[in-house]
């Protein structure tokens, strides 16, 4: 089973990087990325090859404060910041206006948006072509529960690991553990499950937000999927078919196959929760498609009973704040007159 830490996707940094014409660029859900080349040795987050005026380690790009900031970490060639060497110097404030060149590669740092609970969008995707062979689909239902078949010791532990991660979702939780929970007991339950991603709905935009991944690199996620799971409603498997046009997300994060699930509750989409490989073409089964189901379908509850937490006590607080102004003996009477049977049947 896969022992990968669940992450948030608490800050996020878009990063452009120029070589001699050639353009990169990069989407980092966390709020630090390390910027180098890339040897037998080592795996920069950012791989500036092939400037060889570029550390294997070369500076460290983050956020701290709501700021943006850079330090090099000791490299031969330096990091400049509107042309000043910044080597010996700490940290330096950039924004997306800063001239940043690391070794002979010109960085620009943008910071994408990010919704009221903190979590940034999923930034915009080339769309996919004719590449995904859609394999398997299964419509949700919100609170169904369903078990792996069979009798051996594999299923059995797969379905005692199921019933103790359906108890989690029921226990009420801050938002931040749940959805670390979701994404990464689903990655633990599937043994085919290499990666996975959660991904929620704003509602006041219709774009995703990255929440919460498991990855030892960047998540992988296809928004076409993603919108095509939660518009018609169904979960689906899904193989790459290997054609030369396949989309941006899939040919960079090397995904060979991969489940998608919508989160709804009460006719609410809430997100998606989704698994992917990058090694094998037939890593999912019919059975693990109804696992997913089955998580996402509990996790939709889990997620839209926090969020109905959140808005009751928004509204009490309210309430208090108006009760504050009004005097005693009057503040009293309207207190009584709430907590009458009457008033409370009606």
């Amino acid at each position: 089973m896969n022992k990968i830490a669940p992450q948030l996707a608490r800050g996020a940094l878009h990063i452009t990087a120029l070589y001699q014409g050639e353009r990169q660029e990069n989407t980092f859900y966390k709020p630090s990325v390390l910027l180098g080349r890339a040897n037998g040795g080592g795996q920069p987050d950012f791989d500036l090859s092939p400037d060889v005026n570029v550390s294997r380690s070369h500076a460290r790009i983050w956020i701290e404060n709501g700021r943006c900031w850079i330090e090099d970490l000791g490299s031969k060639f330096g990091t400049k910041v509107d042309k000043e060497d910044i080597r010996s110097k700490g940290k330096v404030c950039i924004d997306a206006a800063v001239h940043v060149q690391v070794g002979d590669t010109v960085i620009t740092v943008d910071r994408p948006l990010e919704s009221a609970a903190g979590f940034p969008e999923l930034q915009p995707q080339a769309a996919s072509a004719s590449t995904i062979e859609i394999d398997k689909t299964l419509d949700g239902s919100a609170g169904r529960f369903s078990v792996p078949r069979g009798d051996s010791l594999g299923a059995a532990e797969r379905q005692a690991l199921l019933l103790e991660i359906l108890v989690q979702f029921s226990v009420p939780a801050p938002l931040d553990q749940l959805l670390k929970t979701i994404v990464g007991r689903v990655v633990e339950l599937i043994p085919g499950a290499a990666r996975g991603a959660l991904l929620l709905r704003n509602p006041a935009t219709d774009r995703f937000l990255m929440a919460a991944f498991v990855s030892t690199g960047q998540p992988a996620v296809s928004e076409t999927l993603a919108r095509r799971a939660l518009k018609q409603e169904q979960a689906f498997i899904w193989r790459n078919n290997f054609a030369t046009d396949y989309a941006i997300s899939i040919h960079r994060h090397q995904i060979q196959s991969g489940m998608y699930a919508p989160l709804i509750y009460d006719g609410r989409p809430l997100g998606v929760l989704c698994v992917d490989n990058s090694n094998s073409y037939s890593a999912f089964s019919d059975d693990d498609l109804q696992l997913l189901v089955t998580v996402a379908d509990h996790a939709a509850v889990a997620v839209s009973h926090y969020q109905l937490r959140e808005e009751l006590k928004e509204k009490s607080n309210l309430l208090d704040a108006v009760l504050a102004n009004i005097p005693a003996d009057i503040r009293e009477q309207v207190l009584s007159k709430a907590k009458a049977p009457g008033v409370l049947a009606a």
